[in-house]
């Protein structure tokens, strides 16, 4: 009896607490909570886009007015008499050049000027950097030239880079801020879309990482007259997107990829040792979808020991139906699977610890109970009380008795062996017993 006792008692302890933790999971509580933290996550990245989206098409990229007296400059000039004269051209356009520097607050803005077929590694061209956008300088002394003639750097007090040269060096590297607006321009004409978002490269071997956004500029007669643009560090642009936004310590922050959804996407930025230990930039990301609407994915190529969760969010980099529409721009926010489903682990972890301690109670209390009736049945037993108990079942032919029950019937030893092993004989033996009475 005391065993029994216990089996139910646990039995009945452990049935309520997975009656609970299936109501939960059931009814959707922690498939709430996991989507409740996508979007949480999501919506992060989301509003991180916008504010770099912002400064990408609003600041960066606000210099339409420059180009335009660039522009005008080569409409009221004879571009095709230009040659042996370039380094006089980009004199007089540098303070065009530094005034777009200044006021779109970048760290770099260029001028290049296209040689007789637009195949040519060097060209004439105004390269300045600026190593601290977020300070006005006074007399430039915040610049530096990286490529152009030394009359000009001389004329505007500007540094030059131990790495500075007279002409630009191109290669296959670092061409395609210049050929890809360049070739663009060539095969759509004159154009307000043609303005390119570079991917990551070195404008020398030994510089750092920057993207450019570089637009042609076309002279009276329709041809491109020169390639105009500003430069933006890496370095810099990660300022905008701080890896604290998602995870408070060694957190994987956020990358930037380029293709598309259906063509797969590329990992083209990546910033900090954590992110380089972890992925290889310049490959194919490996994506698999847990929350399509949120845009939540999990990453499957990576260096990590935990599962890595990415929410992607598209970036408005490129309009419809212009040339480089196919070359989008994804910002990526990256989260360790225990830190972005801490909640929903946490729920999760409580229902067990709620299965395992009620069940432990209902153990304890089981034999707290079926102690106290043993030891109770046994001071019934000494005190010499007249009572016995049996226990008829419906699905057994056998009988179970107190030790009380043969001497209270008056049973010989033989009829109590009988009784236990046969139900029938012992319940007609209590009818005739009743009838005697």
């Amino acid at each position: 009896i005391a065993f029994r006792l216990t089996v139910v008692f646990v039995c009945f302890a452990a049935f309520q607490s997975s009656l609970l933790a299936g109501i939960m999971v059931g009814s959707g509580v922690l498939k709430r909570a996991e989507q409740n933290e996508y979007r949480i996550f999501s919506e992060k990245v989301n509003g991180r886009k916008n504010n770099l989206e912002n400064e990408m098409n609003n600041i960066w990229t606000n210099f339409d007015y420059d180009e335009e007296r660039i522009s005008r400059y080569f409409e009221e000039t004879d571009t095709g008499n230009l040659a042996g004269k370039e380094d006089e051209v980009l004199e007089e356009l540098a303070p065009i050049i530094l005034d777009s520097l200044y006021h779109t607050k970048t760290t770099g803005a260029f001028l290049i000027l296209p040689g007789q077929d637009g195949t040519e590694n060097s060209l004439a061209s105004l390269y300045f950097r600026n190593n601290n956008p977020d300070k006005a300088g006074q007399d430039n002394e915040n610049l530096y030239m990286l490529a152009g003639p030394w009359n000009v750097a001389d004329k505007l007090k500007i540094a030059t880079t131990a790495n500075w040269s007279y002409r630009l060096e191109l290669s296959s590297s670092n061409r395609d801020f210049y050929t890809k607006p360049y070739e663009a321009a060539n095969e759509y004409g004159r154009s307000a879309w043609l303005g390119y978002w570079s991917t990551p490269f070195k404008v020398n071997p030994q510089d750092e990482d920057v993207i450019t956004y570089s637009v042609p500029v076309f002279d009276g007669k329709g041809n491109v007259a020169a390639i105009f643009g500003v430069e933006i560090s890496v370095n810099y642009l990660y300022r905008f997107l701080p890896a604290r936004d998602l995870q408070n310590t060694d957190s994987y922050g956020y990358v930037i990829a380029t293709g598309s959804m259906e063509k797969g996407l590329k990992l083209s930025i990546t910033y900090g040792a954590v992110q380089r230990r972890m992925l290889e930039a310049g490959e194919m990301m490996e994506l698999e979808s847990v929350d399509e609407e949120e845009g939540i994915y999990r990453l499957l190529n990576h260096n990590s020991s935990h599962d890595i969760y990415v929410s992607a969010s598209r970036m408005g980099m490129y309009y419809h139906n212009t040339p480089f529409e196919g070359e989008e721009w994804y910002l990526m926010g990256l989260m360790e699977k225990p830190v972005l489903l801490h909640f929903p682990q946490k729920i999760e972890r409580l229902l067990v610890f709620a299965l395992l301690a009620t069940t432990g109670i209902g153990l304890i209390i089981a034999l707290f109970v079926s102690v106290w009736f043993t030891r109770h049945a046994k001071l019934m037993e000494l005190s010499g009380l007249p009572l016995g108990v049996f226990e008829l079942r419906p699905h057994s032919g056998k009988v179970f008795m107190t030790s009380r029950i043969p001497s209270l019937l008056n049973l010989t030893w033989e009829q109590e062996r009988i009784f236990t092993r046969d139900k029938i004989k012992f319940t007609e033996f209590l009818k005739e017993f009743e009838n005697l009475r």
